[in-house]
């Protein structure tokens, strides 16, 4: 089904993109990573991955030669979802709200790389390779952005941002570090810190925290 609409171009940075103006889970019954094929006034379609903002908003990044040519106007847009992972198709969007789990159990990444895998699947139950499936990731590629796309595909509440400020944490959150210039990522809960790494430790260096993001129970 092909969907359409017309919106100013924005930038940010050297991204110049189309934010979509309705609700794709709502409006499309189509969730996670969304790959289209996008029509820009009329011009030849390409293919590309919608960039997920959390909450069903999703940005539509233009290609250089779209961009050049009418940045920063108001352009029609049509496109229409070609592939969708990590929503089982013949179930349409998954409705289901994870729980926390109760008792944490630790999740040790297979290989060095995948720690935010990990933590949501600690935080989920979810099999390791299930979550990875959904989130389709690369070793160390996992952003903050990513943790919050699947802990809403997850339907697992969460603050809307992260807090670099670090001054106490709270009960339940996880962790945005740097280790040895790679990103990863560690749960707090209760106390304790679960490392897909290093395991479940007492204390950890704080000053290598850049930030927390607060997941609720």
């Amino acid at each position: 089904m092909k969907y359409t609409f017309r919106e100013v171009i924005s930038a940010s940075g050297r991204m110049a993109y189309v934010e979509i103006p309705f609700n794709v889970w709502t409006v499309c019954k189509k969730q996670g990573m969304l790959k289209v094929s996008v029509n820009v006034e009329s011009e030849e379609a390409f293919e590309t991955q919608l960039i997920p903002k959390g909450q069903g908003i999703y940005l539509i990044p233009l290609i250089a030669s779209v961009a050049n040519k009418y940045y920063p106007k108001e352009v029609l847009v049509s496109f229409e979802i070609i592939e969708a992972v990590g929503q089982k198709e013949e179930d349409g969007i998954d409705t289901t709200k994870h729980d926390i789990k109760a008792n944490f159990e630790l999740i040790k990444e297979p290989s060095k790389g995948y720690s935010g895998v990990a933590c949501i699947a600690m935080l989920t139950g979810i099999p390791f390779n299930e979550v990875l499936r959904v989130m389709r990731v690369d070793k160390h590629q996992v952003t903050i952005q990513d943790i919050m796309d699947v802990l809403d595909y997850y339907k697992i509440e969460h603050a809307g941002k992260i807090i670099y400020q670090i001054v106490q944490l709270p009960k339940l959150c996880i962790i945005y570090k740097k280790k040895n210039k790679k990103n990863h990522f560690l749960i707090h809960f209760a106390g304790k810190y679960y490392d897909p790494t290093d395991g479940m430790l007492d204390l950890v260096d704080k000053e290598t925290f850049i930030g927390f993001l607060e997941v609720y129970e």
